[in-house]
């Protein structure tokens, strides 16, 4: 019985190391802070330039719902996730959003 469990428990490990190298194999991951507008495109949130709007990647958020971003809508922020390229599409698993105040100008 104790090598049944055993080898089933090398096997389910086994499984689970190469389902992940496969899962890693097919996207590219990296630690990312991306400084831009939030916009919206159809049902998805993306962090955009914020001279021309242009998506740099949709946004996930991990731990919150992405509706939490309908709120930064056109508001400057900072973002900092994991950026994954799938399929030839980037997406920024977002753990932290800061909104950039704008630094109050000195009065002449």
């Amino acid at each position: 019985m104790r090598t049944f469990v055993l080898a089933l428990s090398l096997t389910l490990a086994t499984g689970v190391d190469g389902a992940a190298a496969q899962a890693g194999k097919g996207a590219r991951e990296e630690t990312k802070t991306i400084t831009g507008v939030i916009d919206q495109k159809g049902a998805d949130f993306v962090i955009a330039e914020p001279e021309n709007l242009e998506p740099v990647a949709v946004l996930q958020g991990v731990g919150f719902s992405n509706e939490s971003f309908a709120r930064f809508v056109g508001v400057p922020v900072r973002v900092r996730g994991t950026l994954v390229t799938e399929k030839n599409r980037k997406i920024l698993r977002v753990r932290r959003l800061s909104d950039i105040q704008e630094t109050p100008q000195p009065k002449p």
